[in-house]
């Protein structure tokens, strides 16, 4: 499977390159992996009749009951019974689909992933649950959001095959929770990089506690592996968009219930939770009301932010540099931009504080085919205009427009508000149409505070998705988590709306036009007229023309294309 690719690639690398000649002080391994073929997959559909049942049959729920109640096969489970015995750690189960991490569509936590503390005093019981685990997996292929996303991507379910991965968890024990000191994505080419780095700089992502909190769009902090002391946001911003909870497996409950989901076994703990931590010290810092500034450290009685400051600005660990060098490698070796997945954890039994690299993957990164001069646009001729924009091309059939409404949105209602977008998103499909998405915050987040937590299949009809800043609430984008990598990647162009002159929605020339269908906080717009939408991809700037105001062209509109320069001709 794809993960399990880029697994044995990490570990090449790993066998033939010497890191402690170049990082001093800092271990670089993966974690103890153990590998379940696709070859069990087809033999569990296969002895018991399921493929039918599996690929054409009832959603999701029906199908975890279903697989839950048959076993795996005698000699895998005997496999993972001697597996089971070289290890008292937690574990974190993958999924390993065939097409996931493919270098043009990457099936970014479309699948699920469990985490099971392995502490229950009985083998057998232990093993039950990891058994629980693979089928919920193998049942996870079968999902709505995977559908979902087989019919945007145009690529076949039955073509698909699920591995899976069994990798100990990185992290230590604190009180009766498990979890790394800090975790994250890095990529070798970042999008919207800040003043004097590049683009192929890259950027890298770092939270505390468990990766499920930055994959999931949770706040974290962002920096460049090249320069590290380089503040990415101003010291109000970082307040506003710092690292508040974080993800821990607990460990009191040795018997989590699986069939709940993912979180099942997962507690979200707020940042205090961790102060006692005897690492701490090393990634936060307090807030110094006083001189209005960050001071490194957990000490004081401020406010606390997790921006590893002790290690990234004051080199008490080599921490970015590793992550560079691992980025540099890893690109050159696979030919192009690649995200990694990794833990720091800082207590390792040997002493020696220890990266863990979970994941390799190409990143996506078309170059753009098509020219789009946004240099004569007047940008009182359109209703949006976003300085941060992914894509490149021309869109020129869009006539629906989905939005959540500044006037009637409410951050203690984003969940609601994720519904009322399912239920417009299943409107709009009947009538056999794409639309542009616009809300507030960042879209797919898990995190309810920041933004709408949708899933692909809530809004897999969105042609183009744009993330608004409002006055009272400004969130950084969604760089760094699966939602993004899933957008991006499926053809989707992805707009972030800051606060300024320069990027803009003129709200209430939407609220002016033809009103399809409302819920209590968003709306359905349907134009007589298509709108243009125009996005270059050299400058990440991105147009949408009102239809009254379009320029004549005389050239063909390409056709409606709009990520990184696919452009069908």
């Amino acid at each position: 499977g794809g993960k399990g690719r880029g697994i044995v690639f990490i570990h090449s690398l790993l066998e033939n390159l010497d890191f402690s000649r170049y990082i001093d002080g800092l271990e670089i391994k993966i974690p103890k992996t153990a590998f379940i073929g696709i070859d069990e997959f087809e033999n569990f559909l296969e002895s018991h009749n399921l493929w039918a049942l599996a690929y054409y049959g009832p959603r999701t729920e029906d199908i975890k009951r279903i697989f839950l109640s048959i076993p795996l096969s005698r000699s895998l489970v005997a496999k993972l019974r001697s597996f089971l015995g070289s290890t008292e750690k937690p574990l974190a189960v993958r999924s390993s689909g065939l097409f996931e991490d493919m270098l043009m569509v990457p099936f970014s936590g479309i699948y699920d992933t469990y985490i099971i503390p392995n502490n229950h005093p009985d083998l057998e019981v232990r093993l039950n649950q990891l058994c629980d685990a693979v089928r919920l997996i193998y049942a996870s292929l079968f999902s709505s959001d995977a559908r979902s996303y087989f019919d945007v991507a145009r690529y076949n379910l039955e073509e698909e095959r699920m591995a899976v991965v069994v990798q100990e968890l990185v992290g230590s024990r604190h009180g009766d929770h498990y979890y790394p000191n800090v975790s994250g994505v890095a990529q070798s080419y970042n999008y919207y990089p800040v003043s004097y780095a590049k683009p192929e700089d890259g950027l890298c992502v770092a939270a505390l506690g468990l990766g499920t909190w930055v994959v999931g769009g949770g706040a974290a902090h962002r920096f460049c592996p090249k320069y590290p002391k380089m503040d990415v946001l101003a010291p109000d911003q970082s307040l506003e968009n710092t690292q508040r909870s974080f993800h821990a497996l607990d460990l009191s409950n040795p018997l989590p219930d699986l069939y709940a989901g993912e979180m099942a076994s997962l507690s979200e703990l707020d940042i205090s939770a961790a102060a006692t931590d005897r690492k701490f010290s090393y990634i936060a810092s307090t807030w110094d009301a006083e001189d209005l500034r960050f001071v490194p450290g957990g000490a004081g009685r401020g406010f606390k932010v997790i921006n590893l400051a002790n290690i990234l600005k004051h080199n008490a660990l080599p921490f970015a540099e590793a992550i560079s060098m691992i980025l540099d490698i890893g690109s050159r070796s696979m030919g192009t931009p690649v995200e990694i997945e990794y833990a720091l954890n800082l207590e390792e039994p040997s002493g020696t504080p220890a990266l863990y690299i979970l994941q390799l993957k190409p990143l996506i990164h078309n170059q753009q085919k098509v020219d789009i001069d946004l240099t004569t646009v007047d940008r009182a001729a359109c209703f949006l205009c976003s300085d941060k924009a992914m894509g490149n091309g021309r869109e020129t059939e869009l006539i629906d427009i989905v939005w959540v409404d500044p006037k009637t949105f409410d951050r203690s209602k984003t969940v609601e508000i994720a519904g009322e977008i399912e239920q417009l998103d299943r409107a709009v499909k009947e009538e056999g149409r794409r639309y542009i998405l616009i809300g507030p915050g960042r879209w797919g987040t898990r995190d309810r505070w920041l933004g709408i937590p949708v899933t692909f299949s809530q809004i897999s009809r969105a042609k183009i998705i744009a993330e608004a800043d409002l006055p009272d609430f400004v969130v950084d984008s969604s760089l760094g988590s699966h939602f993004f990598h899933n957008v991006t990647s499926m053809d989707i162009g992805y707009l972030k709306i800051t606060k300024g002159e320069s990027s803009f929605v003129d709200w209430e020339w939407l609220r002016s036009m033809p009103l399809r269908q409302s819920t209590d906080h968003c709306r359905w717009t349907c134009l007589e007229r298509p709108v243009d939408v125009r996005m270059d991809g050299k400058t990440s700037v991105a147009v949408i023309l009102k239809p009254d105001d379009k320029e004549n062209i005389d050239e063909p509109a390409p056709a409606a294309r709009t990520h990184g320069g696919s452009i069908d001709d």
